[in-house]
């Protein structure tokens, strides 16, 4: 079994790092499902969109693999994305969370080009850092 696994994830092109990650997230999600570590590969295989180059479903799979590991961080991760979308930041600038949401606020990155760039990201940021009350 342990061949298979490993040989099905050659399929996917993954370096040695990110390989190890697959097979700890395979080891854990195996334990917490009690279910084997092929199964709950197939399932992740399966659940990658057909649209996905190929080049790219090694990402994918490392993706769908995290998200089932950490449904809440999936959750955060979300709300986050949709936030920053609403908040129309200029283009350029990149807004990340803290790493897995331990710790209130985010980082930016990027270039403001002009006066009106500075305007927009003054009101992106005084939106995004307004609290939900819902």
């Amino acid at each position: 079994m342990e061949a298979d696994l490993v040989q099905i994830l050659s399929l996917y092109r993954l370096n040695q790092n990110k390989l190890r990650e697959v097979r700890e997230r395979l080891s854990d999600l195996s334990k917490r499902d009690e279910k084997p570590e092929e199964r709950i590969l197939e399932e992740a295989i399966r659940a990658i969109p057909p649209n996905v180059q190929e080049s790219q479903r090694g990402d994918a799979l490392m993706e769908i693999l995290r998200d089932r590991r950490y449904p809440r961080y999936r959750q955060k991760k979300k709300e986050f994305d949709e936030k920053v979308k609403s908040c129309r930041f200029p283009r350029g600038i990149q807004v990340y969370p803290q790493p897995w949401f331990e710790e209130e606020g985010f980082e930016i990155r990027g270039r403001v080009n002009s006066e009106g760039e500075k305007e927009q990201l003054v009101q992106a940021l005084q939106k995004m850092t307004v609290r939900d009350t819902t």
